[in-house]
């Protein structure tokens, strides 16, 4: 145990270096916290007492941020009792190094003992200085401080549960809203099988009964869509996205969505070119084939949708360093500029209409850029208005050597 003097009297305290986490480094002064049993590895926010846990955050906090905290009032739990102690905090380095006194003027003895380096040199002095105004009459300023710090520590209390009910909400709301997709998916199925059996067999119907037989069976496909994405959104939104990953060739993969496609391009008179530039040994990734499809899918969709008749879409696939990039180019509609940032966002669509009048979501795009950053991919837009756009995204290659099955 060590104490120190100053003209005959005792000043005791407690200095120690920690790191951001709060864990103990180094002890370097203890002679009056002996009943804690300090030792280095502790971490010191545990001898605080259960209600100031938030405040001794915020302490950290603000060293980290600013270099130091100047006098907080923290209470310690010590010997089955809370005791009301001085802090001031000083950042060094990678480290944080945290004085601690009962008596505020125990703390300038205790800063002088310890001034190591010019830089801390002068943060002591600056702390020191705001110490000696807390013990002038003319204190008003900081008592405001002291204030306004309790004030945000209630604030930050409040945000924090007010932030645990949202998420208690957010749950609720994607609980219900995966129900309700879930339940609404087999009636919708159920009326678009029917319009279709009926449209084959339009020919006992009138013209106008076409039409309206049409318009069900167009709103019925565009509803099943708007569901089947809000089961997607759900799941994406609740963080349970399961990724089924195995071996597959991107080539095969994209020809076959492209082969899937062509007949939509066909009623728009659009030819849907491919071209790939890969390696053979580029052509492995380790994805979840079901769900790069429907992002492939919906790139080529958004494409032929929003390109006039006759204009042809080139799909490609290209590799640079570690990764594989597939690019969809149109020479449709384009993108305004001041538009550019809706998209990839949830509900959120640009004054674009498609051409051939198909409806649309506002989640593709948004579900697309989940599953392609769950891959560890990045997806991008680049447009010029009245031009036509490309949309890309990019999947790490598959390092290993074997090929899919």
């Amino acid at each position: 145990m060590y104490y120190f003097y100053l003209c005959g009297l005792v000043y005791m305290g407690l200095v120690f270096k920690c790191d951001k986490s709060g864990k103990i480094i180094k002890i370097l002064e203890n002679n009056f916290f002996d009943s804690i049993k300090l030792k280095e590895f502790d971490n010191w926010l545990d001898f605080i007492d259960q209600e100031n846990r938030v405040k001794g955050e915020f302490f950290v906090k603000e060293i980290i941020e600013t270099g130091f905290a100047v006098n907080w009032e923290i209470n310690i739990s010590a010997s089955g009792k809370i005791e009301s102690c001085h802090f001031v905090g000083i950042k060094e380095n990678r480290f944080i190094l945290v004085f601690i006194v009962r008596n505020i003027g125990e703390l300038d003895p205790l800063l002088d003992r310890f001034m190591i380096s010019n830089r801390m040199k002068k943060q002591l002095s600056f702390v020191k200085e705001i110490i000696q105004l807390k013990n002038t009459d003319d204190n008003r300023y900081l008592n405001e401080i002291s204030s306004l710090n309790n004030e945000l520590i209630n604030l930050q209390r409040q945000l924090t549960k007010s932030n645990i009910e949202l998420e208690k909400l957010n749950i609720q709301k994607n609980r219900f809203l995966g129900m309700a997709a879930h339940d609404l998916r087999n009636p919708l199925s159920n009326i678009l099988n029917l319009s279709e059996l009926l449209m084959e067999t339009s020919g006992k119907l009138n013209k106008e009964q076409i039409q309206f037989l049409k318009y069900i069976h167009d709103r019925s496909q565009f509803m099943i869509q708007l569901v089947e994405d809000l089961l997607n959104i759900t799941t994406i939104e609740s963080g349970t996205i399961e990724l089924k990953r195995k071996l597959v060739d991107v080539t095969e993969m994209t020809e076959k969505n492209i082969e899937l496609n062509r007949m939509l391009a066909a009623k728009k008179s659009m030819e849907l070119i491919f071209s790939s530039t890969l390696k053979p040994t580029s052509q492995i990734a380790e994805v979840d084939s079901r769900k790069i499809e429907q992002v492939l899918n919906n790139l080529i969709f958004n494409a032929i949708k929003y390109s006039k008749p006759g204009n042809d879409i080139y799909i490609k696939l290209e590799e640079k360093d570690d990764t594989i990039i597939f690019s969809v180019v149109d020479q449709g509609l384009g993108i305004k500029e001041e538009e550019m940032d809706l998209l990839f966002k949830a509900f959120r669509k640009t004054t674009n209409e498609a051409t051939g009048g198909e409806g649309s979501t506002g989640l593709g795009l948004y579900i697309s850029k989940r599953i392609v950053e769950a891959h560890g991919g990045q997806i991008k837009a680049e447009s010029v208005y009245g031009k036509g756009s490309v949309f890309s995204f990019s999947l790490p290659k598959y390092k290993g050597n074997k090929k899919s099955e």
